[in-house]
């Protein structure tokens, strides 16, 4: 996990459109409400929500590298150049 993942503004509308790019995919697909779930809609609501999450986590963390670069990659920003490499 990268530093920005632990950021509130990053993880809070990543984890919100998985959530809700989840369900509205389990509905399209016939799933019941959520509280009608059985165990292995459970488990595969769980794999899929996980995934989302996944996919724009690192989406979003390309776009904040193009437009931030230091907010996605701190420890990469700054390269000392004070020791010569051989």
């Amino acid at each position: 996990m990268s530093r920005l993942e632990t950021r509130w503004w990053f993880s809070l509308p990543v984890t919100v459109f998985s959530v809700l790019l989840a369900l509205f995919i389990t509905g399209q697909a016939g799933f019941p409400e959520l509280s009608g779930f059985n165990g292995a809609q459970w488990i595969l609501y769980i794999v899929l929500m996980v995934g989302l999450q996944r996919c724009f986590s690192f989406f979003g963390w390309l776009l904040v590298l193009m437009v931030l670069p230091s907010a996605a990659a701190p420890e990469r920003a700054h390269v000392d150049r004070s020791c010569p490499r051989p």
